[in-house]
């Protein structure tokens, strides 16, 4: 994913899909003056995307028109299931699953609609909520875009990969909000031999070891005292910035050094896209979505 082909044709399908369907519907809503469910959009316009990239074919879900998607349907009740299987009894819900009735039945019939998780229409609906509910950071996103864009004589409507590697305060703004909103709230694994976390827990076969990613971004120990602000600036540098003790502000300088360039984090701290070996495979193309 990470060749130069890849990404021209990455690009290219982002920024037909922007011009042909997302800006039209968005020019369209303006003017009607309509009220609309963004999350609702995002979901369409990531989907027609992926199914581009990954089949060649666009289900135009993302129209004026805003035709049913069997997609949407079939994502919230596999969601659900999974949901309540970590709440009821196992033997309640392989029963329901055996006699194929309830949220199992649905489950089932779920994955003949899809076989694949969407969650970038999530982190994008999170993003833009916080940005949008503060102003001083949208200005601070609109002045980097300004000086970094602008000055090159390209439009607002699309951006490249070169473009973006460039705007250091967005990426922290990104990772920011998928720190304190990950997509994928939490995660469970079960291991194939006993063994001894670093943490000296003992875990052995047939073991289900859940681990909350959203609380991991919220322990004081991992981020500072300051773990509930939204604060981008973490990534980037600490150096002539005020650090406020409102618990709730938001702030945004979190991810960037003294040199103003994007600070790296171990990815072990910044879980949303798995680590290491387990790195999500689609993460370079999440980013630039």
């Amino acid at each position: 994913m990470g060749h130069r082909r890849f990404q021209h044709f990455l690009e290219k399908n982002k920024q037909d899909k922007v011009d042909k369907g997302l800006i039209p519907v968005l020019e369209q809503i303006c003017q009607l003056g309509l009220v609309m469910d963004l999350q609702d959009l995002l979901k369409r316009f990531t989907f027609d995307t992926t199914c581009i990239l990954v089949n060649g074919y666009d289900p135009n879900s993302l129209s004026l028109e805003f035709p049913e998607v069997p997609f949407t349907k079939a994502m919230d009740d596999l969601e659900e299931t999974i949901l309540i299987r970590h709440v009821v009894p196992e033997s309640f819900w392989k029963l329901q699953r055996w006699l194929v009735i309830g949220k199992e039945k649905k489950y089932s019939e779920a994955w003949v609609t899809i076989d694949r998780r969407d969650t970038v229409n999530s982190a994008l609906t999170w993003l833009l909520w916080l940005v949008s509910t503060h102003p001083i950071v949208e200005a601070r996103i609109r002045e980097e875009l300004e000086a970094s864009i602008l000055k090159e004589g390209n439009a607002w409507r699309f951006f490249n990969v070169e473009q973006v590697s460039k705007l250091v305060y967005l990426h922290s703004v990104i990772c920011e909000s998928l720190r304190l909103y990950p997509p994928v709230p939490f995660e469970e694994k079960e291991p194939h031999q006993s063994d001894i976390l670093p943490s000296g827990h003992h875990v052995h076969p047939k073991l289900r070891l859940l681990f909350s990613i959203y609380a991991m971004g919220r322990m004081k120990f991992i981020w500072g005292e300051d773990c509930l602000e939204f604060k981008p600036e973490r990534w980037i540098t600490k150096q002539g910035m005020i650090r406020h003790e409102d618990c709730l502000e938001f702030k945004s300088e979190r991810w960037i050094t003294k040199q103003g360039t994007f600070k790296h984090e171990p990815s072990f701290k910044l879980f949303a896209f798995n680590a290491r070996p387990r790195t999500c495979l689609g993460k370079d193309m999440v980013s630039l979505k």
